[in-house]
């Protein structure tokens, strides 16, 4: 897991974790897939299969891996749908201007040792949050995380995700797709549909074999500069 984390916040290095209390490996993999933002999956061949949750940046956009590329002819008849989900949807009850993670557990004397707090005085997204009136906050424990460098990107984590508005895709593809996999990259290119272009990562599938397609909901891949 250290492997994990270090890749996938794309330091070059881990962040240190500690695993001491015994936990369902579930729960684990559903407390770091949140912590690194990855998705584990077993698949076909039985083996645990896992893919990051992928941020868009100034240099990295261009170059990002594009596992599909999409437009309007792949699309079986009107099942396409887009949601946008701004700061002033009806879904701003998921943004959040001020987030809390305690760390450092200590096993003795049950308790948190640590907390890092990114709020409208370090993060400018939190700031625009709360000027838009956003006063949610979000907190989190973790008793795996021992240091600041691992709570610190925890926390920028939950900035990157409950900070940002984003678009939702969603659609049924035919049996050429059916080997589309959880958190690949869709490049979306569509001449009818306003608004719709732009890169997205596949959070949910459905395979139905008998009808040999494949529905799958995919989220924009937004933008990571949020410092």
């Amino acid at each position: 897991f250290n492997a994990f984390l270090g890749d996938y916040w794309s330091l070059g290095r881990g962040a240190q974790c500690l695993f001491d209390l015994r936990q369902p490996l579930t729960q684990v993999i559903q407390d770091l897939g949140e912590m690194a933002a990855f998705t584990v999956w077993m698949g076909d061949s039985g083996t645990a299969q896992f893919r990051a949750r992928r941020w868009a940046s100034a240099d990295s956009s261009l170059n990002m891996l594009i596992d599909w590329t999409l437009d309007d002819n792949d699309l079986i008849g009107e099942s396409f749908e887009l949601t946008h989900v701004p700061l002033g949807g009806n879904e701003a009850a998921k943004f959040a201007s001020k987030f809390t993670v305690d760390y450092a557990y200590h096993y003795q004397k049950g308790d948190y040792q640590a907390s890092y707090v990114a709020d409208p005085l370090s993060y400018a997204s939190c700031t625009s949050l709360r000027a838009a009136g956003v006063y949610r906050e979000i907190n989190r424990t973790t008793p795996y995380l021992m240091g600041a460098v691992g709570a610190r990107l925890y926390a920028e984590e939950l900035v990157q995700r409950y900070t940002m508005p984003y678009r939702v895709v969603r659609g049924t593809l035919p049996a050429a797709y059916l080997a589309m996999e959880y958190a690949d990259v869709l490049d979306f290119r569509s001449a009818l549909r306003v608004g719709s272009q732009g890169r997205f990562q596949v959070s949910e599938l459905t395979m139905d074999l008998d009808a040999g397609t494949m529905a799958f909901t995919a989220m924009e891949v937004t933008s990571a500069l949020f410092y």
